[in-house]
């Protein structure tokens, strides 16, 4: 396994991992339990397939899997799932021309594509059935729910034959385009889930009954689109750019992701523990944010040993990017027409993610220059730009005085920390 998929693998099972754990309170609440078990199990379902699969190439590298036994989980998630979602179909509702054409044909070519692929028709049949039954059971359920429109399904058909030709190309056209068809796939196929994004949220706000089929998709936000706008041109100039550059604009493509990683998690853990208005930006989001700028930052200086410079660099990098990201989801939600806002958000929480992610880089390099870089050190440093952040994020919280000290804390630390780098850290 490449090791870019082996790092998304390893994303994918601590993510899922996450989410099992913050999903146990849903039983502990008493409400529904039926549905978060089965949501459990299946999440649980998708993570062993995930954990075998790891564990497969470690131990097991270059050699071909006989029986996918991966491929179990996959299918006890798909048909715990569906399982789910058929609670709240309507059993005398006959079944839609749309959800049986599109969930048949779907799921014969991809299918097709797997026994092609892996040369497995057992195991690939009774996957391809048990995908089939929850896209049927699913387009069933948005459809007698009203989410789907002529629009819609235009859309999720074009996506649907975009991912199919191009899944047929890359199985037959082994060229260097192979990868490049490969990775549009995945982008159509993200973006076609971007749309129930949507979908949930408009069907949320409609004062009506939010339906627990929709949990896995009302904790998401619709902010992909705003980041595959960014990301996609920055990546492109990624081919122009000169090393300093391209070290620069991947950081900050990272920081976009890590930041939509971060709400994806601050989101679900908010919902789960219930938590009152304004309690998810003082008590939460640092630690989880932070954490996952770390993550990066750890990973470029363990793996790639570089220069302090590029060390910084990059941590910059990952900060405004996350700053860039997370400021054009408020000012897209929340309106453009006020300037002092506008301000606030680029003067006061854009420098404040950078101050964070600066701390951080030149702790690890104060850490590394004097062997001293261990668990204790790391944490230690993880904890001053959790305690920096907490800290704004309280200030900014209550009008007053003290909102006004939180708006000028971040550029007040940028110019402390800037004297004494100039005069004495650039040269470490």
């Amino acid at each position: 396994m490449p090791l870019l998929d082996s790092i998304i693998l390893i994303i994918q099972i601590a993510l899922l991992t996450i989410v099992v754990v913050a999903s146990g309170r849903l039983i502990k609440r008493g409400n529904d339990i039926f549905l978060a078990i089965l949501f459990i199990f299946s999440i649980v379902s998708w993570l062993l397939s995930d954990l075998y699969w790891l564990a497969f190439d470690v131990l097991r590298s270059g050699e071909h899997m006989p029986l996918a036994a991966n491929e179990l989980g996959e299918c006890a998630m798909f048909l715990l799932l569906s399982t789910a979602i058929s609670k709240y179909k309507n059993k005398e509702e006959r079944i839609s021309v749309f959800a049986a054409c599109f969930a048949s044909v779907f799921t014969l070519a991809n299918t097709a594509l797997w026994i092609i692929w892996s040369g497995e028709w057992l195991q690939d049949i009774v996957s391809g059935i048990c995908l089939f039954v929850l896209l049927l059971t699913f387009l069933q359920v948005c459809e007698e729910k009203k989410m789907l429109n002529v629009n819609v399904k235009s859309v999720m058909s074009l996506a649907a034959f975009l991912v199919i030709l191009f899944q047929v190309l890359t199985t037959y056209l082994q060229n260097t385009f192979t990868r490049i068809l490969e990775d549009i796939s995945y982008l159509i196929v993200f973006a076609a889930f971007c749309l129930f994004i949507v979908l949930a949220i408009v069907y949320m706000r409609r004062k009506e009954k939010a339906k627990p089929f929709l949990f896995s998709i009302a904790l998401m936000i619709y902010a992909e689109n705003i980041l595959i706008c960014i990301a996609v041109p920055l990546i492109v100039s990624l081919f122009f750019l000169t090393k300093s550059a391209k070290r620069f604009v991947s950081a900050f493509v990272i920081g976009m992701v890590i930041c939509l990683i971060s709400a994806y998690i601050s989101g679900f853990i908010d919902y789960t523990s219930k938590m009152q208005e304004g309690e998810a930006a003082v008590f939460l989001s640092p630690i989880v944010e932070e954490s996952m700028k770390i993550v990066p930052v750890l990973f470029y200086l363990l793996i790639f040993a570089p220069k302090n410079s590029y060390l910084l660099l990059f941590s910059i990098g990952i900060g405004a990017g996350f700053a860039t990201f997370e400021n054009c989801c408020y000012i897209l939600s929340s309106g453009a027409d006020k300037l002092p806002f506008i301000l606030i958000r680029g003067l006061a929480v854009g420098v404040m993610h950078i101050v964070c992610t600066v701390m951080l880089a030149l702790a690890m390099i104060l850490l590394r220059k004097y062997k001293a870089l261990s668990v204790a050190g790391v944490a230690g440093a993880l904890s001053l730009s959790m305690i920096f952040h907490a800290l704004y994020n309280l200030l900014v919280s209550e009008s007053g005085v003290s909102s006004y000290i939180g708006y000028a804390l971040p550029l007040l630390s940028a110019v402390i920390m800037l004297i004494p780098y100039k005069k004495h850290l650039k040269d470490l």
